[in-house]
């Protein structure tokens, strides 16, 4: 049952609506176009130009050239990716913040996204300085978080990246990654038919 309080903020609210002029009806507002609908990015796109076991350096460039941001886990069944794989792969090099450092200065959007993770957990003040950087990039990217794909812009995945701590959450993957990309039954090996 309604309190007084909750009765009369509803009153108010319907008062105040109802003040503020007549609505527009829903016929007469202008149609904005659809957005395009994102192209196809799946396995085969998220796996170009992947080999496991990778070379850091192999690493630093798939994550420079990988065509879709991803989460640690994705599809239906929460299967690692081989971009948290070759992220894992820098992170463990001794020499690490300078390949990160290297992905932060690319052109490519996705490349600066893994390295903003990455910063998350290697030095705070890149992380701030990238992440103003990014802030500032209008560009869309291609995105994997579990089983939902699409084309968003950077600052929508900057939200994702800091909300859910990304960085951590890649490196709390790496186990289940490698295991999964030891094997033979993974998503890249499916992809290319193996």
């Amino acid at each position: 049952m309604a309190t007084r309080a909750q009765l009369f903020l509803l009153l108010i609210t319907i008062l105040c609506c109802k003040a503020h002029g007549q609505r527009i009806p829903p016929s007469s507002l202008p149609l904005q176009p659809a957005p395009s609908p994102a192209p196809h990015i799946g396995p085969k796109e998220w796996c170009a130009g992947f080999t496991w076991p990778l070379a850091v350096d192999d690493a630093v460039e798939f994550l420079r050239q990988s065509q879709v941001f991803s989460d640690s886990a994705v599809g239906y069944a929460g299967e690692p990716t081989p971009q948290v794989a070759a992220f894992n792969v820098i992170m463990d090099d001794p020499h690490a913040l300078s390949h990160i450092d290297l992905l932060a200065n690319t052109d490519r959007p996705i490349g600066r996204l893994y390295a903003l993770c990455a910063y998350q957990v290697l030095d705070h003040d890149k992380h701030a300085a990238l992440l103003e950087t990014l802030l500032q990039d209008n560009r869309t990217v291609h995105t994997q978080f579990g089983c939902l794909g699409g084309t968003e812009p950077v600052r929508d995945v900057l939200t994702l990246i800091e909300g859910n701590d990304e960085g951590k959450r890649f490196r709390s993957a790496k186990e289940a990654t490698y295991a999964a990309f030891s094997g033979t039954d993974n998503v890249c090996a499916r992809a290319a038919g193996r």
